[in-house]
C-alpha cells in the first residue's frame, strides 16, 4: 500500500460519443467506493471500475461510450466505516495498518471537499456556528432569508417578502421555461411566456437607435421628419405613414398616425360608340382630382366606390356608355366620362371628357360639348380641393381627335379620351395619352374600337364595336 499523496476526489469529462474509458487518479479501496453520473443522473450499470486498492487509480470504463457533449463526472464516495479488526495480541500486517489509515486519510479529503460545497459562515464571521435551518414543514414552498439583525436563517412566504415583489416571484415560478421564451406579466399576479427569437435578441441588445435602425436594415430615409401638424394644408413631408389604393371598390381604414390625408381620385372612362357607317367619337377620358382633409374629420373606416368603365358597344348605330362614379364615404362623388356619339358622315362630334365633382350632365350640357366645365362641390365642409381637372375630350376624326384635345393630349394627370373614327375621309383616330392616368384607346375604321387602359381612358369608337372605357381608381396617401 502506498502512500495518499493526492487530493483529488472529483474528476470531470464531456463524452465525444467514442472515448469509452475515463481515469480517476487518486485511491479507492473498492469499486463501490465511486459514483458514476452521465448529465448529472447516477449510473447504477453499464460500466466496470478497474484500479480499486492502487494508489495511482485506475478507470471507468463504460459498455457504450457516452454521446457527444455528454457530461461525465466520477466522486469519490467512501462509506464511514471501519472494517479492519486488530485483534489483541494477534499478529499485526503493516499493510492493513495502512490501509486504515488511507481510508481515514481519503474520509477526510471527500468530507472536506464536501464541505466546500455547502452553505457556511465566513472565517472572518464573528458567529461561532451556523444557526440550524427550520424544519423541512416550515420550509416547504417558501425562501430562505436571513433575519435582519441576528442573521440566523428563517423562512418567509414570497407574498410577505412585499406583496408586488411575491406576487410577481409566485408568477414567474408557475412557468416552465423554455428555449427562445421570455417572460412577461398578463397582470398584477400572473405572468406568461412570449417568443424571444434570436432576431428580437439582436434587436434588444443594439445599443442605440442608429444600431436598431442597422438590425432592422433601415437606411437614412427613416430619420426624415414627416408632418405633425393638424392644417388640412400640407407640410412638407417627404414620407408618408400609410398608402392604401384602391382599383376596385373596398374600404379604407384610417392608420393609427398621420395628421392630413390627400385623396387623389381617377374618373372611369366613358366607352366609345358604333357606326358602321359614319362616324363615331370615343369616350371621354375619367377626370384627376386632388383633395386634402385632416385626418380627424376622416371616420375610422370609409367606402370607397370605384366606378367601372362604360361598358363595350356591340350594338351598331349607338352612343358609347358612360363611365360610373367613384365616391369616398360621404365626402365626395367624382362621375366619370361620357360615351361617345355617333352620327351620319360629314358631321363633327366629340365625347365629352370626366366631370369634376359636381355631375354636370345633370345642367344640360350635351356630350357634343366636348371638354366639360362646372364648379367643384363638396359633400362637407372638411376637404380643400386642389386641382380642378377634367378628362380629355375626344374628336370624331383623326385630326379632330388631336384638335378637340389640344391641351389635353398627352395629358400628365388626367386620363387620355377615346379617339373616334371615319368611314370615309380621315379614318381612324389617335387617342389622347396620359402619363399618370390611363390612356384613350384609338378609333377604328375598318374593326372594333380600342379599350382605353386605366385608370380611366376613354374607349376608341368603331366599325364593329365601341371599345370599353376603363374602370377609376382612388388613392388614399396619409401623412
Amino acid at each position: 500500500m502506498a502512500t495518499v499523496d493526492n487530493t483529488t476526489t472529483r474528476w470531470a469529462y464531456t463524452g465525444n460519443g467514442v472515448t469509452t474509458a475515463f481515469a480517476y487518479d487518486n485511491l479507492i479501496l473498492a469499486a463501490t467506493d465511486l459514483n458514476v453520473y452521465l448529465d448529472g443522473v447516477e449510473q447504477g450499470s453499464g460500466f466496470t471500475v478497474t484500479g480499486a486498492g492502487d494508489a495511482d487509480g485506475g478507470n471507468v470504463t463504460f459498455t457504450v461510450a457516452p454521446a457527444a457533449a455528454v457530461a461525465v463526472l466520477l466522486t469519490t464516495d467512501m462509506p464511514s466505516l471501519q472494517p479492519t479488526n486488530f485483534k489483541q495480541d494477534g499478529d499485526i500486517d503493516p499493510d492493513d495498518i495502512e490501509t486504515a489509515l488511507a481510508r481515514v486519510h481519503r474520509l477526510v479529503q471527500v468530507h472536506a471537499v464536501e464541505l466546500t460545497r455547502t452553505l457556511k459562515l465566513a472565517d472572518s464571521d464573528s458567529e461561532a456556528t451556523l444557526a440550524a435551518l427550520p424544519a423541512k414543514a416550515a420550509r416547504l414552498g417558501k425562501a430562505l432569508t436571513f433575519h435582519a439583525t441576528t442573521g440566523v436563517p428563517e423562512v418567509t412566504e414570497f407574498a410577505s417578502i412585499g406583496t408586488a415583489l411575491g406576487n410577481a416571484l409566485s408568477a414567474i415560478k408557475a412557468l416552465t421555461p423554455a428555449a427562445d421564451k421570455i417572460a412577461y406579466f398578463t397582470s398584477a399576479t400572473a405572468a406568461a411566456l412570449a417568443g424571444l427569437t434570436s432576431f428580437g435578441r439582436s434587436l434588444i441588445a443594439a445599443a442605440s437607435a442608429a444600431a436598431a435602425r442597422n438590425v432592422l436594415g433601415l437606411g437614412t430615409a427613416a430619420v426624415e421628419a414627416v408632418a405633425t401638424g393638424g392644417s388640412a394644408d400640407l407640410a412638407r413631408a417627404d414620407i408618408p405613414v400609410d398608402e392604401q389604393i384602391f382599383n376596385s371598390s373596398d374600404t379604407w381604414t384610417k392608420p393609427t398616425k398621420g395628421a392630413v390625408a390627400m385623396i387623389e381620385s381617377w374618373a372611369p372612362g366613358g366607352g366609345g360608340a358604333r357606326r358602321s357607317t359614319g362616324n363615331g367619337s370615343g369616350g371621354g377620358g375619367g377626370g384627376y382630382e386632388r383633395l386634402f382633409f385632416d385626418l380627424a374629420d376622416l371616420g375610422a373606416t370609409e367606402t370607397v366606390t370605384i366606378g367601372s368603365g362604360g361598358a363595350v358597344q356591340a350594338t351598331d348605330n349607338t352612343d358609347g356608355n358612360a363611365g360610373g362614379t367613384n365616391s369616398f364615404g360621404a365626402h365626395f362623388s367624382h362621375y366619370g366620362g361620357r360615351g361617345g356619339r355617333q352620327v351620319a358622315a360629314g358631321t363633327i362630334v366629340r365625347g365629352a371628357g370626366g366631370a369634376s365633382l359636381v355631375d354636370i350632365w345633370t345642367t344640360g350640357r350635351s356630350n357634343s360639348d366636348g371638354n366639360p366645365g362646372g364648379t367643384a362641390v363638396l359633400s362637407n365642409t372638411g376637404g380643400q380641393q386642389h386641382t380642378l381637372n377634367e378628362g380629355s375630350a375626344s374628336g370624331a376624326t383623326a385630326a379632330n381627335a388631336v384638335a378637340a384635345a389640344a391641351d389635353v393630349f398627352n395629358a400628365y394627370w388626367r386620363a387620355g379620351g377615346g379617339a373616334g373614327h371615319e368611314t370615309t375621309g380621315a379614318g381612324s383616330g389617335v387617342a389622347a395619352t396620359s402619363v399618370k392616368g390611363g390612356d384613350g384607346g384609338d378609333g377604328n375604321a375598318g374593326g372594333a374600337g380600342v379599350n382605353g387602359t386605366a385608370p380611366g381612358g376613354g374607349g376608341g369608337s368603331g366599325t364593329t364595336q365601341g371599345g370599353s372605357g376603363a374602370d377609376g381608381r382612388i388613392i388614399v396617401t396619409v401623412w
